[in-house]
């Protein structure tokens, strides 16, 4: 079965055939195998400048030739691999080097021991950035299943439940309704699962993640996400989480409360709605993404907030936003420095907040498309506090 139609993938190919300027690339990481084949196996695509690409798969041939229209090649190993490309005259090879490990180069480079090497990721990841009408389609049914989570979760928390125990009925119900689970991140050493739920002191957590929002997590080899402690009461409950639609991610934050918060937290949430509105009027093509970072850096200034936004005192993170699509750190980044111009099919989380160590954090997050003149909101739950009591009952019945 074809998951992604043969037009759509004989369209990426030639796009990076026509930028490149190797001989010839090797595709080895999983998500940009996906992106050039349709489908993920245990082998590598080769796509020379001039010809036609081959699927070199060694597990499993016969679903690779089910779910992808490139030529596959059934190899026990690279030397099988060899003997078909010892054909090719490849003087400079292109690798995605920012995510290839060097003992897995080491062993490709065998296949052409002449060629030099030069990284092609920034090639794949900026022809990465411009979504096809086909990947708009599946990060919105990505968005459509977390508006239908959100509205059903609210009846079922109950007093006593953990952070943990929300976070896993949210990640139950968004597979019954079409999450695959993995939430992929390219970025070395940068981990990710489902998403946070944080309440209370939680929210003024710090992590290792490169992320506003940290949060304790449940053991040093899960430092940061939702704990075991029981959601508290009159705090800011953050719920922060991708879903993986069919390979695509949307990402959304909307805050929940149990009883009330506080006049100031309150303040705050509504100044990260301030933020975000008036980034949403910056949205057009030819603005660079620095510019809503910045322009958002100079709003938190002017209303003191400057030491709370985007982490806190040292642990800030100079980013406001990130491309989504495949993965979750795609072009472009709303952030210091990068200023890369948003075109049209661009799509891009903003997710302006505040963290207030000890108290919690507040904040909001929606996913959005570049249009030709402007944007669209893909994201579409509810926005504002949502408060909730706690006549709600287990989702287990008892």
């Amino acid at each position: 079965m074809r998951w992604v139609p043969d037009d759509e993938i004989k369209s990426r190919i030639e796009r990076l055939k026509s930028s490149m300027q190797v001989d010839a690339a090797l595709i080895l990481q999983n998500m940009d195998m996906y992106y050039f084949s349709g489908t993920v196996q245990q082998g590598f695509v080769f796509i020379p400048k001039n010809g036609e690409p081959l699927f070199f798969v060694r597990r499993i041939p016969d679903r690779a030739k089910e779910e992808s229209p490139l030529e596959v090649v059934p190899i026990k190993g690279l030397r099988d691999a060899g003997k078909v490309l010892s054909e090719f005259k490849i003087n400079s090879l292109g690798v995605e080097l920012d995510v290839v490990p060097v003992a897995t180069l080491k062993r490709y480079q065998k296949l052409f021991p002449e060629a030099e090497i030069i990284d092609i990721s920034p090639l794949v990841r900026d022809l990465r950035k411009i979504k096809s009408a086909f990947e708009i389609e599946k990060i919105k049914g990505a968005a459509r299943v977390t508006a239908e989570v959100l509205e059903e979760v609210e009846k079922y928390i109950h007093r006593g439940m953990t952070e943990w125990e929300l976070i896993s009925l949210i990640e139950y119900l968004a597979k019954l309704k079409g999450h695959l689970g993995p939430t992929r991140m390219r970025s070395f050493g940068q981990e990710l699962f489902f998403g946070h739920v944080l309440s209370d002191k939680s929210g003024g957590v710090s992590a290792f993640a490169d992320a506003p929002t940290g949060g304790y997590g449940v053991h040093p080899t899960l430092g940061h996400g939702a704990t075991n402690r029981p959601l508290a009461e009159n705090t800011p409950i953050d719920v922060d989480f991708m879903v993986n639609f069919e390979g695509y991610l949307s990402d959304q934050t909307r805050i929940f409360v149990i009883g009330e918060i506080s006049a100031g937290l309150r303040e705050a949430y509504e100044f990260t709605v301030r933020v975000l509105r008036e980034l949403e009027g910056m949205i057009k093509p030819g603005v660079a993404a620095n510019e809503l970072y910045e322009h958002a850096v100079l709003m938190a200034k002017e209303a003191e907030y400057e030491e709370n936004f985007m982490g806190h005192g040292p642990y800030r993170v100079s980013f406001i936003g990130h491309g989504v699509g495949l993965e979750v750190d795609e072009y472009p980044f709303i952030a210091r420095g990068f200023d890369m111009k948003l075109e049209p099919g661009m799509v891009f989380a903003l997710e302006p907040k505040l963290i207030f160590p000890g108290k919690g954090m507040v904040g909001i997050e929606n996913t959005y498309l570049v249009t030709p003149d402007g944007f669209e909101k893909i994201t579409t739950s509810p926005e504002g506090i949502h408060y909730v009591t706690w006549q709600g009952k287990s989702f287990l019945g008892d």
